[in-house]
């Protein structure tokens, strides 16, 4: 009977393993098929490319650009040694937070039009620059349609990215959540259990989405392990203050990153994805950097 047994769980085993193999190679086909059908846009040419970074750095640099301060009446000695004390202590506060160069130029030319025309549902692509997160991301009425479902509405186990299906306001929603799973071979939201490293967090910060009017540039500034539990502060879509989101963010994370105020008021952007532990999930979240009319 033993032999019997392990006999039997050397087929389920060799079954399985077929089976995610598959899976696998044909989640990779069908993501290279939609990267190339992406990519099917007009070449720009050097002259177009060159004008159009210097436009970006141009945008991106007007907004690190201090206002003028009137002039004042000279302080007194009083005045003086409590704006002294203030910034000391307003330099303690903080003193963690990091400047960034803001990425001007982007990393993919991606058609809006072309995957739409494949499938409607297609809302903007995500990127994360040196990884394997190289997506189209979808919005349907449900989200159970593309948790175990292919770009083309087919069956297949890893399924496809997704956003919220309440996010009435698509990809402008105040958080705006995609949800993808963590597959085992890297796929889809696999591998952002790296970013539990800090290593990988400090070395892979942006995040890139191509929607069909812009693209844009976030910040990763935090990565955390949170409950499940959908209706509390970090998967709200709306009605909460960015203030009070970072803050939470601020206080449970595994890494957080501390940024500069002019950001603190822009689009927050989370990407979730399951774990081993069904009670919690993995979060990234970023804060948005800069976008450019397409």
């Amino acid at each position: 009977q033993i032999k019997i047994i392990l006999i039997l769980l050397s087929f389920i085993f060799l079954f399985l393993v077929g089976f995610y193999v598959k899976e696998s190679i044909r989640n990779r086909q069908i993501n290279d098929k939609l990267k190339t059908i992406a990519s099917e846009v007009e070449p720009q040419t050097k002259q177009e490319i060159e004008q159009e970074t210097i436009q970006n750095e141009v945008k991106a640099s007007q907004s690190e650009i201090p206002e003028t301060e009137p002039q004042t009446e000279p302080q007194t000695e009083l005045e003086t040694n409590l704006e002294t004390k203030e910034n000391a202590e307003n330099k303690v506060v903080h003193k963690n937070v990091e400047h960034v160069n803001v990425p001007t130029t982007f990393n993919k030319e991606v058609s809006f039009q072309n995957l739409h025309n494949e499938n409607n549902d297609y809302l903007f692509w995500l990127y994360i620059p040196k990884t394997k997160i190289d997506y189209p991301v979808m919005m349907s009425r449900d989200n159970k349609d593309y948790l175990h479902s292919s770009f083309y509405k087919e069956k297949l186990y890893s399924g496809t990215l997704f956003i919220d299906a309440l996010s009435n306001k698509k990809e402008n929603q105040e958080n705006l959540i995609v949800y993808g799973h963590n597959m085992k071979d890297g796929s889809m939201f696999g591998t952002l259990k790296k970013l539990r490293s800090e290593k990988y967090f400090n070395e892979h910060k942006f995040i890139e989405i191509y929607t069909e009017t812009e693209k844009r540039v976030y910040l990763i500034f935090a990565v955390r392990e949170v409950s499940s539990n959908m209706s509390l502060l970090h998967y709200k879509l709306d009605r909460f203050t960015n203030e009070e989101y970072i803050q939470d963010a601020r206080n449970n994370n595994i890494h957080f990153r501390e940024f500069e105020d002019q950001y603190k008021n822009n689009q927050i952007m989370t990407l979730s994805t399951c774990m081993s532990n069904d009670a919690k999930r993995l979060i990234i979240n970023a804060v948005l950097l800069y976008k450019t009319d397409l």
